[in-house]
């Protein structure tokens, strides 16, 4: 079943990905409120006049609605749309329509915004193309400089004569390998050489499209001031794969050569970590690789990609292969490794090319990264030519996705080192600087054209920056601690647009001037800005013993003295490592605060405190945390939308008005009203869901009716297979007690939002089931658990924050006389067994003003509305209340409720 034939026919309703002007990713939806998000792929990637081929799911937590009038019904074969976003308003439509729609804003885009609106032009096939190819050179090379602005036409040249050729295929489509050789390399004299792969140089020859496509590519790279050599039927030589001597002279000269060349890569799994990281890589790296695992004799069978053992590391190829070793430091015994180490400089010394690559450690920075190694680790990195920085995948100035999850961004990294790896000037620097003493440290970086300027003011330092290791200039000659730098096409390496660049550095910690620019980026962001401040308002401190000692990586620690808005100063201590609460209380007594590099909204939150203020940090180390079954039992995860077939509720009613009378009581059992977060409380028109195994079942006429109903909607197809949580399933399918009520938890929400669910309403994964009565709203919204679980959010750099099913809500210790009941079918009930009578007043007190706010707010910032509304005198008596049960004052500080909590986690079953 193809998304297609599962969505049909989808509006297009929004788009993400733009700060206010320029391209956009279109977003679609079944309806123009819906819930799910779909985003379009074209039949040819990167062609703005191609078609939709397909429909696919994305997962994004901020992103705008078009109009209602904007709004388009696209299916899979018509024309591809775009949104255009300018003054943050959203135009949606084919280049020609845009073109039209955006005739009024024409000057001031060319003006601001010069080159999405030559990339527009290009595509309407406008006569101001050669108008605009003069404005966006200047464009680039004003803000920059002539390298960067040649560096930026040749890319894009390369990316129109990519989208051209695919174009011109007459229905014929080759493999993206073939496609990703399209290049162009520049020549002595500054020109430009076409490069194709032979198989599309001859299908073009064929169809007699050659001439023409060289003809537009010679006028397009003249209207930018560039000479391409043009390509002629006659002169095939010069489109071959291949590039020529002189062409092979030319690419050396400038460091910008194919670095997508023949070599073997081994990929060495060490440890449990490491093995996650190195399933992540299946999806990552462009090029053939091979997955080993290290065996407890240190042997390491290699295996290909489904596992199958073909050979053992000291068979290796050792001519042009490189073996990275991808290594879970908390999860390995050298002891067990020595005769594997043996096998390793046995393929050094034979020439093969060995990178080490941490599997970093979530809560701290890695021992292997670290300036001076010992023991097993010493050994370990005398047989590397390099250790790959992957510490740069949690760095605030991450080049990838910030959408990615920590081990696919380390996937990403190893992905990129794979591809630069396999230039014949890096592995020859490699040899150079490494391999025969403490290793140097390996960065790597993919950055789009422009990216490496984002974060540097006045300096423009490439953001490569990470807690082990940090260059300030950009101007390598200027920072001793680079021993090499190249930059690559991007496109060469199969990675598409933009450079790669890899620098050789010494290892040397520089971890105060990474915080300095951490702090400063902070406060940027604080200020809605993109760009650091170049003197950011702080200065440096020496920091305490007393907080020093509470670390286990001291060195990767910086003191500030921060201003803050009120005009007071903070003293704030920025370390590599989890803060413990130890280490907390230790910061507080004094008078200082403290957060993890990465905590970046702590750190911004500082320049909000005034005198006296204090803050728990977001990222904190509660250490072992006991997690007890009857807990974890009282709050399960919403259904996995696998698991169920969702449709709207007019399907729902045509569905039980064709149904005799006899049978609508039973079907109304089986499709139930769903909930979600992303609907406000008082939606009243939601949409509807049955379980997968309802519409599998044999010879019942409503099941198959309604079976009938979704294939006609695209939207359900008959075949079978294993259920994502089909636990989760029946324990959201089956209904509370007589007397209790089912409530649901927004996933990731602090301060946290209780929702009362209607009967029968089924949630979904980004909710969170409890039943109960007035105990659920009230010990969930308190201030208690509000500090629980901000401390015990596991870190995540994907689109949505998740409470943890085994620390959120396993190790939340409940005091009495909140207690855990069991109900029928399995189920738990959390309740309030013999609590004053004034808890049930709060609550309902506390509600109705929530309420209140709803019912005054707009459904779009509906959350914000209800955290409003959970504020004031009557939530605070019932904190004091709660409080109060577990021991505490009412004026118990945020520390000193962490502190009783964990106390009391230790002492769970």
């Amino acid at each position: 079943m193809t998304n297609n034939e599962e969505h049909g026919a989808l509006h297009l309703i929004g788009w993400y990905g733009s700060e206010g002007h320029g391209y956009a990713i279109p977003l679609f939806g079944q309806t123009e409120g819906a819930n799910t998000l779909l985003i379009a792929r074209c039949s040819d990637s990167g062609d703005h006049r191609g078609t939709i081929a397909d429909f696919e799911p994305v997962g994004v937590s901020e992103y705008a609605l078009l109009p209602s009038h904007r709004a388009k019904s696209l299916a899979v074969g018509d024309p591809w749309h775009d949104v255009f976003v300018w003054n943050s308003v959203g135009y949606a439509g084919t280049p020609d329509v845009l073109w039209r729609e955006l005739e009024e804003h024409h000057r001031e885009i060319a003006e601001l915004a010069p080159i999405s609106f030559l990339d527009l032009a290009l595509n309407a096939d406008r006569e101001e193309v050669p108008e605009l190819c003069r404005l966006a050179f200047d464009f680039v090379q004003s803000r920059f400089d002539d390298g960067m602005a040649r560096r930026w036409r040749r890319q894009f040249l390369r990316q129109w004569f990519e989208t051209e050729v695919r174009r011109e295929q007459m229905g014929y489509s080759f493999d993206e390998e073939s496609y990703r050789s399209v290049a162009l390399g520049e020549n002595r004299g500054g020109g430009l050489t076409a490069v194709l792969p032979n198989v599309i140089t001859r299908r073009m020859i064929d169809v007699g499209t050659l001439s023409d496509v060289s003809a537009r590519l010679v006028d397009l790279g003249k209207a930018l001031g560039a000479e391409v050599t043009p390509l002629g039927e006659a002169m095939p030589a010069s489109v071959v794969s291949e590039p020529n001597a002189a062409q092979k002279g030319a690419q050396n000269e400038s460091q910008e050569e194919s670095v997508y060349d023949h070599t073997e890569t081994v990929v060495v799994a060490i440890g449990r970590r490491a093995r996650a990281i190195t399933t992540r890589l299946r999806q990552s790296l462009k090029t053939p690789w091979t997955l080993a695992d290290l065996e407890k004799d240190g042997e390491v069978p290699i295996g290909s990609v489904g596992g199958r053992r073909e050979a053992r590391l000291d068979q290796v190829a050792v001519s042009g292969s490189t073996i990275m070793l991808v290594v879970d430091e908390d999860d390995f015994e050298g002891s067990e490794s020595l005769r594997f180490f043996r096998h390793l400089r046995e393929r050094v010394n034979a020439g093969a090319l060995v990178i080490l690559v941490p599997a970093l450690p979530v809560s701290h920075p890695s021992r292997i990264l670290e300036q001076k190694q010992k023991g097993t680790w010493a050994r370990v990195a005398r047989s590397c030519h390099a250790v790959l920085d992957t510490a740069i995948a949690r760095s605030p100035f991450w080049w990838g996705s910030p959408k990615r999850s920590f081990d696919r961004r380390i996937a990403d990294v190893v992905a990129v080192c794979d591809a630069v790896c396999r230039s014949p000037q890096l592995r020859e620097a490699l040899r150079v600087h490494g391999g025969h003493g403490p290793p140097s440290v390996l960065a790597v970086g993919l950055l789009e054209w422009g990216e490496a300027y984002r974060y540097g003011g006045a300096s423009g330092a490439v953001p490569l920056g990470s807690e082990a290791t940090w260059t300030s200039e950009d101007d390598k000659a200027g920072d001793d601690a680079t021993l090499f730098s190249l930059r690559v096409n991007a496109a060469d390496t199969g990675f598409g647009g933009g450079e790669v660049i890899a620098e050789i550095r010494r290892n040397i910690p520089r971890f105060g001037e990474f915080a300095d620019a951490i702090v400063a980026h902070a406060f940027a962001r604080s200020r809605g800005r993109r760009r650091v401040l170049i003197s950011p308002p702080h200065e440096d401190l020496r920091v305490p013993d007393g907080i020093s000692r509470e670390l286990a990586f001291p060195r990767h620690c910086r003191g500030f003295r921060v201003q803050t808005r009120t005009g007071d100063s903070v003293k704030l201590a920025v370390v590599g490592e989890k803060p413990t609460l130890d280490a907390v209380t230790a910061a507080n007594g004094a008078a200082w605060q403290i957060a993890r590099y990465t905590d970046m909204e702590t750190i911004a939150r500082i320049r909000q405190l005034g005198s006296g203020g204090g803050t728990l940090p977001d990222e904190i180390d509660l250490g072992t945390i006991r997690s007890s079954p009857i807990n974890r039992h009282v709050a399960t995860r919403g259904v996995d939308q696998r698991d169920i077939y969702r449709f709207s509720k007019s399907v729902f009613k045509e569905w039980i008005g064709k149904l005799p009378q006899a049978k609508r009581g039973e079907a109304k059992k089986a499709a139930r009203p769903m909930r979600s977060a992303t609907q406000p409380p008082d939606e009243p028109d939601g949409d509807f869901v049955v379980a997968r195994g309802y519409l599998e079942r044999r010879g019942d006429p409503a099941a198959e009716k309604l079976a009938e109903l979704l294939r006609h909607e695209r939207r359900y197809s008959p075949e079978r297979r294993a259920f994502k949580r089909k636990a989760d399933l029946r324990r959201c399918w089956t209904v509370p007690s007589e007397g209790f009520r089912r409530y649901a938890l927004v996933d990731g929400s602090i301060p946290v939002i209780v929702l009362e669910l209607r009967m029968g309403e089924v949630p979904v994964e980004d909710l969170f089931a409890v039943d109960g009565d007035e105990a659920v709203p009230a010990l969930f919204r308190s201030r208690v658990f509000r500090i629980w679980a901000g401390a015990t959010l596991p870190n995540t750099s994907s689109w949505m924050a998740r409470f943890s099913v085994t620390s959120t809500f396993g190790g939340f210790p409940i005091v009495e006389p909140f207690k855990i009941l069991g109900q029928d079918g399995g189920l738990t009930a959390l309740v309030a067994a013999g609590a004053s009578p004034g808890l049930r007043a709060l609550v309902h007190e506390v509600d109705w003003q929530i309420e209140q706010r709803l019912a005054g707010s707009d459904s779009s910032n509906w959350k914000t509305a209800y955290v409003s509304g959970s504020t004031g005198r009557p939530m605070e008596q019932l904190d004091e209340m709660i409080l109060n049960w577990y021991g505490l004052p009412k004026n118990a500080t945020s520390i000193a409720i962490l502190r009783r909590l964990q106390e009391l986690n230790a002492m769970l079953p």
